[in-house]
């Protein structure tokens, strides 16, 4: 059996999937509406360092890449994403660009590990950066925005 994960953060980077190894079936752009990308998951190596993370935003519009895995790899990725310590698990609607609706699963910070005012690291964004042909232009030119700030 396969699952959908929807990923917005580092592991748009599909070099950090395989390493864990984790096989992608497929991979494809997706938009997840009702959400907004937002670094307030604390990284606990680097002080005042963001982790992606999702936030709800009624207007709000987040993008990233939609895996197709084996349902034997999620135990690999929940490991990868410190489930249950970091990240929990979340059923989320996506949009492909071909417009299908699809059901796949999310990680979102767990509320203990939530701080405001937080920067994601050069290297962190440039990781994001690696799907930049399936995101909008607008999307790109705000990642890349933050990594000259950040």
């Amino acid at each position: 059996m396969s699952y959908y994960y929807f990923a917005y953060g580092s592991n748009m980077d599909e070099d950090i999937l395989r390493q864990a190894g984790v096989q992608i079936i497929s991979r494809e752009g997706a938009r997840l509406k009702g959400y907004r990308l937002v670094f307030n998951k604390c990284d606990d190596k680097h002080f005042g360092v963001g982790l992606a993370n999702i936030a709800r935003d009624e207007k709000g519009q987040v993008e990233g890449v939609l895996y197709k895995i084996s349902e034997s790899d999620i135990a690999k990725l929940d490991k990868l994403e410190g489930v249950p310590h970091d990240y929990f698990k979340m059923g989320v609607s996506v949009i492909v660009d071909d417009g299908r609706n699809i059901s796949a699963f999310a990680y979102l910070a767990n509320t203990d590990k939530i701080v405001g005012r937080l920067k994601p690291k050069k290297e962190y964004l440039a990781h994001m950066l690696t799907a930049k042909k399936m995101l909008s232009s607008e999307y790109v030119a705000t990642l890349i925005e933050l990594q000259k700030t950040g």
